[in-house]
């Protein structure tokens, strides 16, 4: 399948809006200890709400992530508040309703022991986003 220039557009600006949110979910930024920040520089790092912690995604017998349920918007990271998430679900929602590609995003505190790119496979065999026949899911 490939996407044409409008679609690339949309599918960019959905995401762009994710990381728009979840950054915004995220609380108050902490100073990162000395020695981790270049001298002088007044570089942070979010922290996840301590007040809503995440459940830990459950695992495996060999210690993988199992895959969650099919959802537009999964966060077992607790990185995004309810609000974010409401409001994610509901743009991936639109531009399936008019693109006709499904979006799904999740966010997981870690794959490990397993790589990003095989947990991303897995989870994508289990899900299968798009629609049969045209491959135009994005994960």
């Amino acid at each position: 399948m490939r996407f044409n220039a409008r679609d690339v557009g949309a599918i960019a600006g959905v995401l762009w809006s994710a990381i728009v949110l979840s950054t915004s979910a995220l609380a108050q930024p902490q100073e990162l200890p000395k020695g981790l920040a270049p001298s002088g520089s007044s570089v942070s790092t979010p922290s996840v709400d301590a007040a809503k912690p995440a459940a830990p995604a459950p695992t495996l017998p060999d210690g993988t992530l199992a895959v969650p349920p099919l959802a537009r918007v999964t966060d077992t990271a607790g990185v995004l508040d309810s609000a974010a998430r409401a409001q994610l679900d509901a743009k991936l929602a639109a531009f399936e309703q008019a693109r006709g590609a499904q979006i799904a995003v999740i966010v997981v505190p870690s794959t490990q022991p397993e790589p990003i790119s095989d947990f991303a496979n897995r989870v994508g065999g289990v899900w299968k986003i798009g629609r049969a026949g045209i491959g135009d899911g994005v994960l």
